[in-house]
């Protein structure tokens, strides 16, 4: 039986990055995930496109990937897209970042993007915020599963299927 907490208690996640910067951040939702995920594939359409348009017209394509010719340049683009779309739903507030003049950065659209672009501090970001999930299913605010049955969840509390007999020649197999 999968059990679902319908009226979870909204506890804001705390991420702890490298470099001293923590987040608060709100729990990550299926809606803020596939909404991030949207965002990241329309710019790597988008960038496609230009690419495909700037074939057709001749231009050479640029083997790094600037015009959307390189795939794995693409799913950088997609990763760091997704990471500033992700800190764009879920950021309340943060602690530890500073611009070039050693201001304090406020949690804004442009920071989110230099965050997200950051080789170290995107990926960190991701895989901690990613992580908070069986945090929340943990805490009654996902779901979970009774001890009999099987969720994502839940690992190994499914009891395995029975193995399917062979038919012997004495035995005809079962006709559907």
């Amino acid at each position: 039986m999968l059990l679902l907490n319908t009226t979870p208690e909204v506890t804001p996640a705390q991420l702890e990055l490298p470099n001293g910067v923590t987040m608060q951040m709100r729990p990550l939702t299926t809606a803020m995930l596939e909404a991030a995920k949207s965002e990241a594939n329309r710019k790597v359409a988008t960038l496609l496109a230009e690419a495909e348009a700037a074939k057709a017209s001749g231009v050479p394509l640029d083997e790094l990937g600037a015009n959307g010719a390189n795939t794995a340049w693409l799913d950088g683009v997609f990763r760091e897209a997704l990471c500033a779309a992700l800190m764009r739903y879920g950021v309340i507030a943060w602690q530890g970042l500073a611009d070039q003049n050693k201001v304090a950065l406020d949690p804004v659209p442009a920071a989110f993007e230099a965050l997200a672009k950051h080789p170290l501090m995107g990926p960190a970001f991701r895989d901690r915020y990613e992580a908070t999930i069986p945090v929340a299913v943990a805490e009654g605010n996902g779901s979970g599963t009774t001890s009999a049955e099987s969720s994502a969840a839940a690992e190994n509390t499914a009891p395995a299927a029975p193995r399917a007999r062979k038919a012997t020649a004495a035995e005809p197999a079962p006709t559907a």
